[in-house]
């Protein structure tokens, strides 16, 4: 039975705690011996807040700079800095500039700050040993250890990282900006990470059984200078990882993350370098233009188990005088007992190089490579060969719905011909026995040359794969294709997003238009007064490629965007924005102050579109509409008009009343002194 009395209790311990935190002032203005921590009376140092600070407060630093060496000890508070760009702990110490141990009871923060210049073995900008911490918006910058983790060193610890940039911090060990060991959970949102170096793992390392999330994240231009000169025979790590570093963990998450420009100087892994480990997820990551001296230019997975990589792009890596351009996966053992297992689906990979395998390369592998393109991949090694995939000791690739095109020197290399490779419902270079398979035909690609691998409507490779991608006989429920099957490839060909939407502001009011699309059931226009769509949002549901928008403020600017839906979303369109203007009236009377001719709208059209303008005078008006060659084609008005503001409608026919043919039209507009020409669009 639950004892209530004693559950109540506890609710109203815990809200009492709350509602009994403090906020403690420091500033740089202030005084340890005088000060009592008041807005009116701050402390002057970040450490006598501290000290002053009971469980669940917090302490509130003022803009300035302030010295570190602080040390948070067996109390959970707030540390929040005025503004990241001018708080600042970053005086050179030979100590982490903070310190946060024993501090279990609740999460403990560090918010807006500039962290730097600290430097000592347990990492030099934040420490952290048995506590759950939260850092968010600090930027960590020139931090140095001589062991690990230069900007965070976490050790036994749950840290949470959130909106923070590391820069300049390098390691002489493990993790130029963070290191996360054996007994940690890490997670990092929406940070940054660029110009780090350290001995393995330039950006980041885990080991030991640390887990890694890294969401959101950029990790740029990062150096791993070092390798592992004595590996274990039988459970062997070869250093790297240029942005992350990983060894005998537990999991390994990133999800929607840039991993850019990193190196491996003289070891493996130019991204990312996994050894030992188990329950690999990435998903949506961009691997680009990363270079190893070892294996793996984008990526090193080495006897690590169940790895599941997908939706993502592996493009321009490079392994130096080793295997696997792009992806290097397998246990490098020579015992046939030990394989690995990985699934690789959705994946756009090109214009990786390596001795074998520019795209992939597998030892000792189960490989499930599906509805992924391996594309203008390069293996240099005739004898290993291998442009697209490499597969060697005891691999067994599973080929489905994939696409291979343009891989130097071949498709797929078997170096090892005891073990089969399967290959089926994909378009090889050369020959392979499997069901549904084209070879040597063109994809018809959008622009290969420019990288992208999309297909063109009709291409031979869309709705040519299977839906029955295990083999078993039934179709797999969550795939997703949008014709009778799924096509080759990782890009499944979907209707284009509405084209060139135009937005045309007359007083209150915004005419929108944009170029119809196929098989749409129903257009989503969104408005909002943001650029990003988060602020004052207004969704419409229309059947036509236009919309009136009525009655909106003025002085305003709105952001529009418009989206298909054809039995799925297609993307936005581009981006459009108008700000209503007041009316340019004479206050006293009413009217324009000025001629002025408008741009038609919509525009493009179809069928009708309106042509406006403003007389501040009466006097003539004449409007006529022309083709491209200079020849009338409907006189539209021709005569006297009062003063004020006047429109007319053209319906896209010509004199004789008939339709003309789509195509660019020039509408000539004569008003008192003013003439003026106006291209529109008319398509059908």
């Amino acid at each position: 039975m639950t004892n209530y009395k004693y559950f109540t209790m506890a609710l109203l311990t815990s809200a009492l705690t709350i509602s009994n935190a403090e906020t403690i002032y420091v500033s740089s203005n202030g005084d340890d011996e005088s000060g009592d921590g008041t807005t009116d009376s701050p402390y002057l140092t970040i450490q006598k807040g501290i000290d002053e600070a009971n469980e669940m407060d917090t302490v509130y630093v003022s803009n300035g700079i302030y010295e570190g060496g602080i040390v948070i000890s067996n109390k959970a508070i707030s540390l929040i800095g005025e503004s990241r760009e001018e708080t600042k702990i970053n005086q050179p110490i030979s100590s982490p500039q903070i310190s946060i141990v024993d501090c279990q009871t609740d999460t403990t923060r560090v918010e807006n700050f500039i962290i730097k210049r600290g430097n000592s073995i347990d990492g030099g900008g934040i420490y952290s040993s048995g506590s759950t911490i939260e850092v968010a918006n600090v930027d960590f910058s020139n931090n140095t250890s001589s062991n690990n983790g230069a900007a965070i060193n976490s050790i036994e610890s749950d840290v949470k990282v959130q909106n923070s940039t590391f820069n300049l911090n390098t390691s002489e060990a493990l993790g130029g900006a963070i290191y996360v060991d054996p007994l940690t959970t890490c997670e990092i949102y929406n940070s940054s990470f660029a110009n780090n170096g350290a001995w393995w793992g330039g950006a980041i390392a885990t080991v030991g059984g640390g887990k890694l999330l890294v969401q959101g994240c950029s990790i740029s231009n990062n150096n791993a200078a070092g390798y592992n000169p004595d590996p274990d025979y039988d459970y062997p790590t070869f250093g790297g990882g240029g942005g992350i570093y990983q060894e005998w963990s537990d999991s390994l998450e990133i999800y929607d993350t840039e991993i850019i420009n990193n190196t491996a100087s003289t070891g493996t892994g130019g991204g990312i370098a996994v050894y030992l480990s188990d329950d690999i997820i990435i998903d949506n990551v961009i691997l680009d233009n990363n270079s190893s001296s070892g294996g793996g230019g984008g990526v090193m997975f080495l006897r690590t188990d169940n790895v599941l990589f997908e939706n993502s792009t592996i493009s321009n890596n490079i392994s130096n005088n080793n295997s696997g351009g792009g992806i290097f996966i397998g246990s490098e053992s020579g015992q046939a007992s030990i394989v690995i297992h990985a699934t690789f689906n959705r994946l756009s990979i090109f214009n990786n190089h390596a001795m074998s395998g520019g795209a992939i390369f597998c030892w000792s592998t189960i490989l499930n490579l599906y509805n992924s393109t391996l594309a203008q991949n390069e293996a240099t090694d005739p004898d290993w060969s291998g442009g697209g995939l490499a597969s060697h000791y005891v691999t067994e690739p599973n080929i489905i719905n994939s696409l291979f095109y343009d891989n130097i020197p071949n498709s797929i290399h078997n170096g090892y011909p005891q073990t089969s490779v399967l290959v089926a419902y994909s378009l090889l270079q050369e020959e392979w026995a499997g069901e549904g398979n084209l070879i040597d035909v063109d994809p018809l690609f959008t622009d290969p040359q420019n990288e992208d691998f999309r297909l063109q409507q009709t291409s031979p490779c869309i709705d040519a794969g299977t839906t029955d991608i295990d083999g078993d006989g039934f179709d797999d429920s969550d795939l997703f294709y949008t014709g009778s099957a799924p096509d080759m490839g990782a890009l499944e060909w979907v209707i284009p997003a509405p084209q060139d939407l135009q937005a045309y502001a007359q007083d209150s009011t915004v005419i929108l238009a944009w170029s119809p699309i196929e098989q749409v059931q129903y257009y989503q226009l969104d408005r909002a007064t943001n650029e990003s769509f988060t602020e004052n949002v207004v969704q419409s549901f229309i059947t036509t490629n236009s919309f009136t928008d009525e009655n909106l403020e003025p002085e305003i600017e709105y952001f529009y965007r418009v989206s298909g839906y054809v039995g799925y979303w297609t993307d936005y369109s581009n981006t459009v924005s108008v700000i209503m203007e007041p009316l340019d009236l004479d206050e006293g009377s009413g009217l324009p102050l000025g001629y002025k001719i408008y741009q038609n709208h919509p525009n493009p059209f179809n069928p009708v579109t309106t042509l406006s303008y403003d007389l501040p005078e009466g006097g003539p008006v004449n409007i006529v509409i022309y083709d491209m060659m200079g020849r009338i084609v409907k006189n539209l008005v021709s005569g006297h008009q009062e003063a004020g503001r006047g429109s007319i409608q053209w319906n896209a026919t010509n004199n004789q009343g008939q339709q003309v043919s789509a195509g660019v039209y020039v509408g000539r507009i004569e008003i008192g002194e003013l003439k003026q020409s106006k291209k529109m669009l008319f398509v059908k």
